[in-house]
C-alpha cells in the first residue's frame, strides 16, 4: 500500500510541476480573449510607408525579418510593391484621395500591443534593425483595431 500511495504522490507533483511550467511559459496574450474581463484583446496594428534607398541591404534585411515577425506573433495584411510595379498589379498601390502616394506599404497585425512591443524590443530584431536604418526611410504609425 505504501509503495503505491508513494507512486501517487510523485504523480501528483509532477502533475503539479508540468502545470506550473506550462503557466509560466504560456503567452497570456495567444488567447482571442482576456481570462480576467471576458473581453476580446484589441489587435495593434503597424502601419509602414517605406522608401528604400538601399536595395541590397533591405532584401538582407527582409530575408530575416519574416521569421521573426512571425515568433513574435505578427501577421501581414498588407505587402504592396509601390506605384509603378505592373508585374505585380495586385500589390500595386492605388492612389484614392489626397497626395499620399507611398512607395511600399505594409500594415502588420499583432494580437497585443505588448507582443508587437515584444517584437520592437527582441534581440532578434534589434540585430537586423541597422540594415533597416541604412536602407530605408520609414514614416510608421501604431494603431489599435477599431471596435464598435
Amino acid at each position: 500500500m505504501n509503495r503505491y500511495l508513494s507512486i501517487l504522490k510523485a504523480i501528483v507533483v509532477l502533475l503539479f510541476i508540468s502545470n506550473t511550467m506550462y503557466a509560466q511559459n504560456a503567452d497570456p496574450h495567444q488567447n482571442i480573449g482576456s481570462e480576467i474581463t471576458g473581453l476580446p484583446l484589441e489587435k495593434t496594428l503597424l502601419i509602414l510607408d517605406i522608401s528604400v534607398h538601399d536595395s541590397i541591404q533591405y532584401k538582407q534585411y527582409q530575408s530575416h525579418l519574416e521569421p521573426i515577425i512571425k515568433k513574435y506573433g505578427g501577421t501581414y495584411l498588407v505587402h504592396s510593391s509601390g506605384i509603378g510595379l505592373e508585374n505585380e498589379p495586385k500589390r500595386q498601390i492605388i492612389p484614392a484621395e489626397g497626395n499620399w502616394n507611398p512607395n511600399h506599404l505594409i500594415v502588420l497585425q499583432w494580437n497585443s500591443m505588448e507582443a508587437l512591443q515584444n517584437f520592437l524590443s527582441s534581440e532578434a530584431y534589434r540585430k537586423i534593425d541597422p540594415l533597416r536604418n541604412n536602407s530605408t526611410t520609414i514614416r510608421s504609425l501604431i494603431v489599435s483595431e477599431y471596435k464598435n
